[in-house]
């Protein structure tokens, strides 16, 4: 039994003897020994998402590694595309949390050590919907508000009256002005910039 301790190639010579002849057969370079992968580099790319969005996320790889398995977990957090020191992730539009990234070295020895796991917050893209009055009088003030995520931002747009308070926020005063059509349209921006 041979152990080898240092990762290389090296030449193998099996010599026989029956006690009075001895042949050789050298071969050079016939095994080569190798090691499990280093630990990869951590993925780099966005820690802050929308759900629907695709990112893309890199790594510097693993010292004796020939490819690459990347995981995202939990699973249904998206879809991942592997491409060696690269991973492409369509985020899953049902999907808001926290998840994680990694990845690890493969050669013909097994797995390497995964990687220190990169955590992207996942936002879902806001839908609000506007709760007020849907007849009013012309020159009425009316309030309209809708659901209060905490971090978001809101911008109303208005025909046919004027925010006269709120502005900026997921309650609003309008003030409208002589009778006809009006409308109200809430927009809501996350955190992330998901809107």
């Amino acid at each position: 039994t041979v152990v080898y301790n240092t990762p290389g190639t090296y030449d193998v010579e099996l010599t026989v003897s029956d006690g009075i002849i001895e042949v050789s057969s050298l071969k050079e370079d016939f095994i080569n020994v190798l090691i499990l992968p280093g630990q990869a580099g951590m993925p780099v790319g966005d820690a802050e998402v929308c759900s629907d969005e695709i990112s893309v996320y890199s790594s510097t790889g693993a010292v004796d590694a020939t490819s690459y398995d990347w995981n995202l977990s939990p699973g249904n957090a998206g879809t991942i595309v592997e491409d060696g020191l690269q991973a492409t992730i369509t985020w899953n539009s049902e999907f808001s949390g926290i998840a994680s990234i990694s990845l690890y070295g493969v050669n013909d020895c097994g797995d390497g050590y995964p990687c220190e796991a990169l955590e992207v917050s996942v936002d879902a893209f806001p839908q609000p919907e506007i709760e007020g009055l849907e007849m009013v009088c012309d020159n009425d003030v009316t309030e309209y508000t809708t659901t209060e995520n905490p971090g978001c931002t809101y911008t109303c747009e208005v025909t046919g009256g004027t925010v006269i308070d709120g502005q900026g926020t997921y309650m609003v005063s309008i003030e409208w002005g002589e009778a006809g059509f009006g409308t109200v349209d809430v927009e809501e921006e996350s955190a992330n910039g998901c809107i």
